[in-house]
């Protein structure tokens, strides 16, 4: 039987959560509802998730997991990991292949049951992750998401969100709302402006201000509370990164939208 020793059910079960929102909900669609489990060269793992409008990677170190070296890519269906997925599962110490099923087994007891994705078509995701960025913004993420949240509650039009960074010397980001009426005019009949304190530096062809998904940027900073996050851009309309800084073990990628 094929196994995989989890050293740090904890780290694993996190890494999970953290990756599950972006996998696509269509179901005509296989290879997207999944989570791509993937061996690193440095003997960790590395958890996929793509919808195409985003993508996720947690990583594991190799302490936290053990695999032999014949070890495969897999893939888990997302669907049964949100349906049954709990907190309680960190007490995971292996996963056993069996058959079409992957097994959460803990101490002395099965965990979990979900099915194996089998797919050969998973997207080609290597193009999209990158290192270097024009524009680069540092807050604490839970006052960014508890703003955004505030926004989304009060403000039906929130679902797409302005993110004004100002000049390399402002120490806000400004989250802004606009209003528009039945007829969309030229300009919004109302804008609604919140800050974020951050520290903020804009290179050379830096946007000055992104449109964002305000639900998908949710997703993002969920798996970074109580933790810093960065945000990392280049122009308006080019991919847009959240991470938790340097040797981050999240990455979250997602494409801007049009004002």
């Amino acid at each position: 039987m094929r196994r995989l020793t989890v050293n740090d059910g904890e780290a694993f079960v996190r890494g999970l959560y953290a990756v599950l929102r972006a996998a696509s909900k269509d179901e005509t669609k296989p290879s997207l509802t999944a989570i791509r489990v993937q061996p690193e060269e440095d003997g960790g793992l590395l958890l996929v998730a793509t919808d195409t409008h985003r993508l996720a990677f947690a990583r594991l170190p190799a302490a936290a997991v053990g695999w032999r070296r014949n070890l495969r890519p897999f893939h888990i269906q997302a669907r049964a990991l949100r349906r049954d997925l709990r907190v309680s599962h960190a007490s995971v110490e292996r996963l056993d292949f069996e058959g079409e099923d992957l097994v959460f087994a803990g101490d002395s007891e099965l965990l979990l049951s979900t099915p194996l994705v089998e797919t050969d078509c998973y997207p080609d995701w290597s193009r999209i992750p990158k290192d270097s960025f024009a524009g680069s913004v540092r807050c604490v993420a839970d006052d960014m998401e508890a703003t955004i949240r505030d926004l989304r509650e009060h403000k039906p039009e929130a679902e797409r969100l302005t993110f004004e960074f100002g000049s390399g010397k402002s120490r806000r980001v400004g989250i802004v709302c606009e209003e528009w009426g039945e007829e969309r005019s030229s300009k919004p009949i109302a804008t609604h402006r919140r800050y974020v304190e951050a520290s903020i530096r804009l290179g050379e062809g830096a946007a000055r201000a992104i449109c964002l998904n305000s639900q998908y940027l949710l997703d993002g900073l969920r798996p970074l509370r109580g933790e810093v996050a960065r945000l990392r851009f280049d122009g308006k309309l080019d991919v847009f990164r959240l991470d938790g800084g340097p040797g981050s073990w999240f990455e979250w990628y997602q494409m801007p939208m049009q004002r």
